[in-house]
């Protein structure tokens, strides 16, 4: 009897851990402002890349927009926003902090996008 007990307090301590464990991976996109050039892009990469439980980032700097793939064991979309913001990149329009700003490189504050030419007709 004891040992039919002891088997199933160990049988439920195994379950347990497991449903503990359980990880699920999840997928969010960010709209960046200053993703505009390679060096923004590298930049907000390499920052993500640091967070323990990124599994893999992609950003399209024409949308200006970064899709992060990461474990819900080790990390929340807030704590991927506020290292971003942190950092001092504008996030789905919210600013970020402005003295970690000033700190990026010019071609991601340039106002207007670099991929944007208009143009017009002479008649």
């Amino acid at each position: 009897m004891n040992r039919t007990l002891l088997i199933c307090g160990i049988f439920v301590l195994i379950l347990s851990g497991m449903a503990c464990s359980r990880d699920a991976e999840v997928e969010i996109s960010l709209n960046i402002a200053e993703l505009k050039c390679e060096d923004g892009q590298n930049l907000i990469e390499g920052y993500l890349l640091e967070l323990e439980g990124i599994r893999a980032v992609a950003s399209n700097i024409e949308k200006h927009q970064v899709s992060i793939y990461y474990r819900t064991r080790w990390l929340n979309d807030m704590t991927i926003r506020e290292n971003l913001l942190a950092k001092g990149f504008t996030v789905d329009g919210q600013s970020g902090d402005p003295n970690a700003r000033r700190r990026l490189p010019a071609c991601c504050l340039a106002e207007a996008d670099s991929t944007t030419i208009l143009e017009t007709s002479g008649s």
